[in-house]
């Protein structure tokens, strides 16, 4: 019999295969699992599949809801794509230079994801995201210039080795060749590794100068970010934190609680970074320093 993270699986293979079929479940699956009193439906423009689509929101959360009918994209998703979508025109262009300034001017709101991709073209413009699900990953999949990888909590496993039909890799210690990226995205992935800081060196490594991390994790009302685990392994508090997966029952283990000195970490890592705001969703940018 088939445990239900195998199921989970199993399911997520079949789903990949037929994009469309995909956003549907996602969205009858939040329709069922949203409260009756917190649900609302909306018609909106997506930004990111670039269709006028139902959005499914829980008004008892921010981020993780506004689920978008035809791609799944969140109200977290379309924040970052928005910031996507002007660090690629920026690219294009060649003006790395005051890049706060830049993106709070450019508005490419009523553009889709897709829409951009096809004006750039992606032809020298190199990105990596450590997912291969998800609405950013439906619309990046079939561009040439994209990379994308798994983590498998396998101890066999070496980096840069395909796992079914995926790549295999650690943010901790990553396969690839110094200065290769352009743009790396990661969704609120770097609170689940082990050791973030290993992630922030390695992923600085392998973008070209002036390359940019594109990113988000769940910022606290702390100012100083905190390990939920010391160097053995133990819980620090007696506890242990999980966020929700569609692929364990269990959820996702969260080692890292990032405080509001996240920025000052990060320049600790030959990176210059800001926070930029869209509608109340927080967006990190890291620039690699040459």
């Amino acid at each position: 019999m088939l445990s239900l993270e195998k199921y989970f699986q199993l399911l997520r293979g079949i789903l990949k295969k037929f994009p469309f079929l995909e956003s549907k479940y996602y969205f009858i699956l939040k329709f069922i699992q949203i409260s009756h009193s917190s649900r609302v439906i909306r018609f909106r423009f997506c930004s990111l599949c670039g269709k006028k689509s139902l959005f499914l929101f829980d008004i008892s959360r921010l981020g993780d809801t506004g689920y978008c009918f035809f791609c799944t994209a969140n109200e977290r998703n379309r924040a970052l794509v928005e910031i996507f979508k002007k660090i690629l025109i920026i690219k294009l262009l060649r003006k790395n230079s005051d890049l706060k300034n830049q993106i709070s001017r450019i508005n490419l709101t009523k553009y889709s994801l897709i829409t951009i991709l096809k004006t750039i073209k992606l032809k020298n413009i190199v990105i990596y995201e450590p997912s291969s699900i998800g609405a950013i990953y439906n619309k990046l999949k079939n561009y040439s210039k994209f990379i994308f990888s798994e983590y498998f909590p396998y101890p066999n496993l070496k980096k840069g080795q395909f796992f079914r039909n995926i790549l295999f890799e650690d943010l901790q210690d990553l396969s690839f060749d110094d200065d290769y990226f352009d743009i790396i995205i990661t969704q609120d992935v770097l609170e689940h590794v082990k050791n973030p800081y290993l992630a922030f060196k390695e992923i600085n490594r392998v973008l070209k100068p002036n390359g940019i991390h594109i990113f988000t994790v769940p910022i606290g009302l702390n100012e100083r970010t905190f390990q939920y685990f010391d160097d053995k392994g133990k819980p620090i508090f007696n506890r242990v934190v999980f966020h929700k997966d569609p692929l364990r029952k269990s959820g996702a283990k969260v080692y890292t609680q990032f405080g509001k000195d996240i920025v000052e970490i990060l320049n600790d890592f030959h990176f210059t970074s800001f926070i930029f705001s869209h509608k109340k969703i927080s967006v990190i940018i890291s620039i690699k320093k040459i």
